[in-house]
């Protein structure tokens, strides 16, 4: 397993948009062949788990909701108001949003990548949020996130659209990367909508597990019921902006967090399919 280094709990942040620092870009292709496959992210991908009804319902409503929006932003508002969030998951939510391309139908065409890397990097420091227990997917994401943002920066004119993107001679570190995405917006949508006994495990199944050999699922799952569960969510330090009460933070991750979740799924399950469709998805099997 990979070993995070201290997440310290920093002073809560008022309710105001968050600047989440870049991670340094990395400067050569080569370091994109090799890919960091932990035992969380790695994903064979002959298939991706479909969503559960769930899932896929609130990703379908979110998607509805981005095509009302971009019909609607042919009509702007004359007074615009200034979005203030209240949480971080409302923060990660419009980033996962605003990366979207999307025609004047509402149709999702393609991905801003400068914006998609936005939104990891508020995910990556998110994540690094819930304490000890995530060090050991954290590491693995900060690698993936890094490598992938390096082949960007090499032809950002040439790779500013994920389509121009999968042109590049090397996928490996968004692939990882999406499927690490893919895991944490999946259990933080069961952890705030459906009763279960570890999010992170029935999340781990319905996303990761099928590409995994069986004592790697052993020990995997071992390491997801490590996972803080919706409480130690609501108490983690940073992810309520503001000092609110234990209930107003309640009220508020499960106002922003299914939301939210449901905007990156949208985002990632059309990222994967588009890289199924360019034979892209690499289907070996940790």
């Amino acid at each position: 397993m990979l070993s995070m280094g201290n997440c310290q709990a920093t002073q809560v942040p008022t309710a105001e948009e968050v600047v989440v620092p870049s991670l340094p870009k990395a400067k050569d292709d080569d370091a994109e062949e090799t890919s960091t496959q932990s035992p969380v992210i790695s994903v064979d991908a002959e298939s991706t788990a479909s969503p559960s009804p769930q899932i896929a319902a609130a990703m379908l409503e979110v998607d509805a909701a981005s095509r009302d929006e971009t019909a609607e932003a042919t009509h702007p508002a004359v007074n615009p108001v200034h979005l203030v969030h209240e949480t971080r998951f409302g923060l990660l939510m419009d980033k996962f949003k605003a990366c979207e391309i999307r025609d004047t139908s509402g149709n999702l065409t393609d991905i801003d990548m400068a914006k998609f890397f936005e939104a990891c990097e508020l995910y990556r420091d998110m994540l690094s949020k819930l304490g000890s227990a995530a060090g050991f997917i954290l590491s693995d994401i900060e690698s993936n996130l890094k490598k992938a943002q390096g082949v960007y920066e090499q032809a950002p004119g040439e790779r500013g659209t994920f389509t121009g993107y999968l042109k590049s001679s090397s996928v490996v570190g968004v692939t990882w990367l999406l499927r690490g995405v893919q895991f944490f917006l999946t259990m933080i949508t069961l952890m705030f909508t459906q009763a279960t006994g570890s999010a992170g495990v029935e999340a781990y199944k319905q996303t990761l597990m099928q590409y995994h050999g069986w004592m790697l699922q052993k020990t995997v799952k071992i390491g997801m019921r490590a996972m803080p569960g919706k409480d130690g969510i609501i108490k983690s330090d940073g992810l309520v902006l503001g000092d609110v009460s234990l209930e107003q933070r309640t009220k508020l991750c499960e106002r922003d967090a299914p939301a939210a979740s449901a905007a990156g799924l949208v985002v990632v399950q059309w990222m994967v399919e588009t890289m199924m469709k360019e034979g892209k998805w690499d289907a070996k099997k940790a």
